[in-house]
């Protein structure tokens, strides 16, 4: 567990916390109980270099892991660039109090642009959500396997210079490759097995910019107990046409609008009525998983795709 590093910053741990170290938000968090392993970490190196400049020297939030979220995180490994990848991703550079957070989901960029691990179009951040259940906020991260509780707000409205500090219960999940999402949920087996069949994965997680309509392994019983089966051609053009390339669909800011899909030159008409999203024939059910490099969009049924 990360928590093992701590004697290599034992030193460094010691003298942040006896007296200021300059650092605004080192010194910031050494007041704050509870986040001890966070304020370790990023005042040794190469992390510390993470708070220096934008976004903390104007306004910004961090969603903050317990120590309590570290120790259950487990082992982070020891490779920096993903490290700083998963530190980034819960820094927004903007402040948002909670107060500013409602029932309805809300997307915002992140710190997070490493393009090892965020693929989406214009070199974007990666986004995070976050809204409010009951009493309780809840960030909508790159949490992919079903049945996972999103990490939710322990502590709320830590002032730190311009921006604020929301102590969170688990860290936040980077989004992975559609891939590995796909893997990891045995609602998308059968999904996942006709994208091999078509050699298709690859051409998925390297998009820069999807939105795959994922369709259950129910929705594809037709298909798969026919007594003729599609060939490959076929099965190729029908997938490509539940992938939206170049953007993401999220429920709460998506529009009625025609986007492309993978089959060159078809489009798919997603429209958006009374509160429910359609794209073509299939009706997207909410939540949808954030991915590397879009969205993994589950559907009730597998969509009509004309030729």
């Amino acid at each position: 567990m990360i928590a093992k590093l701590l004697p290599v910053f034992a030193a460094l741990a010691v003298f942040s916390n006896s007296q200021n170290t300059g650092n605004a938000v080192i010194d910031a968090l050494s007041t704050v109980d509870n986040l001890k392993t966070l304020k370790s970490v990023l005042a040794s190196e190469p992390f510390i270099e993470l708070t220096k400049g934008a976004p903390f020297n104007g306004e910004f939030t961090v969603f903050a892991p317990s120590d309590d979220a570290f120790d259950r995180a487990g082992d982070l490994g020891k490779d920096n660039d993903l490290i700083k990848a998963i530190l980034t991703y819960h820094v927004i550079p903007k402040n948002i109090p909670s107060s500013a957070i409602s029932s309805k989901t809300v997307f915002v960029n992140t710190a997070a642009t490493d393009a090892k691990y965020v693929n989406l179009p214009n070199k974007s951040a990666q986004i995070v959500g976050a809204f409010k259940e009951c009493d309780t906020v809840r960030i909508i991260d790159g949490t992919y396997i079903e049945g996972y509780n999103y990490p939710k707000v322990i502590k709320a409205d830590i002032k730190v210079g311009k921006g604020v500090v929301h102590i969170i219960d688990k860290l936040l999940t980077l989004p992975q490759p559609i891939s590995t999402i796909l893997k990891a949920n045995t609602r998308y087996s059968t999904l996942l097995s006709l994208l091999n069949q078509t050699k298709s994965v690859d051409a998925l997680d390297g998009l820069t910019g999807a939105t795959l309509l994922a369709p259950s392994n129910a929705a594809f019983l037709p298909i798969t107990t026919a007594k003729d089966k599609p060939s490959v051609e076929d099965l190729t053009y029908v997938l490509y046409g539940h992938v939206i390339k170049g953007t993401s669909l999220l429920s709460t800011t998506v529009k009625t609008d025609k986007y492309d899909t993978l089959n060159k030159d078809k489009t798919i008409s997603v429209e958006v009525k009374d509160g429910k999203v359609k794209a073509g024939d299939a009706f997207i059910l909410p939540p949808g998983i954030l991915a590397k490099n879009g969205v993994v969009a589950r559907v009730d049924k597998v969509i009509s795709v004309a030729k």
